[in-house]
């Protein structure tokens, strides 16, 4: 009792095609928007009030040091000296110090107009689409004519009736 070979076969084609067009969209002005815009001006178009205020304390220091009546005793031209130079050490830092103020107000200016452009800019977004897809497909199955598969059906049904 034998069978002969069993044979399956299956063919399938899919196809799908996917259109989308994009489009811009202006973002709302808000109030919080425009008065966050105005606060960019107002705090990263100032200097640091606190650096003038350091070096005339320094300068201060340094001229009053001097009318100590207990301190060294200096001639004038050497006290005036050490004043002078004192004093141009202090200019060239205080220079200094405005420089890097204004550039890190600059740098901060820069964050935060950044920030207002992409809460501000328009976006991009997905205004429509399309999508068709097409699927095709075959399938062959053969199923030989086997002695044993009848046995079995009928042992199976002589068993059933049995019980």
């Amino acid at each position: 009792m034998g069978s002969s070979k069993r044979k399956e076969e299956t063919k399938q084609q899919t196809s799908q095609t996917q259109a989308n067009t994009y489009g811009f969209v202006e973002r709302p002005r808000t109030p919080e928007l425009l008065d966050y815009r105005q606060q960019i001006d107002e705090t990263y178009d100032t200097t640091d009030p606190n650096i003038a205020y350091d070096f005339n304390r320094q300068r201060e220091n340094l001229n009053n040091r001097f009318n100590n009546p207990f301190g060294a005793n200096y001639s004038p031209e050497v006290m005036d000296a050490i004043k002078f130079q004192g004093n141009q050490e202090l200019d060239q830092a205080q220079g200094q110090a405005y420089r890097q103020a204004d550039y890190q107000n600059k740098q901060g200016k820069l964050s935060a107009v950044g920030a207002y452009a992409d809460a501000t800019a328009p976006q991009m977004v997905q205004t429509g689409g399309s999508s068709t897809g097409n699927m095709t497909g075959s399938s062959v199955q053969t199923i030989p004519f086997s002695w044993n598969s009848v046995i079995g059906g009928a042992a199976q049904l002589g068993s059933a009736a049995i019980t």
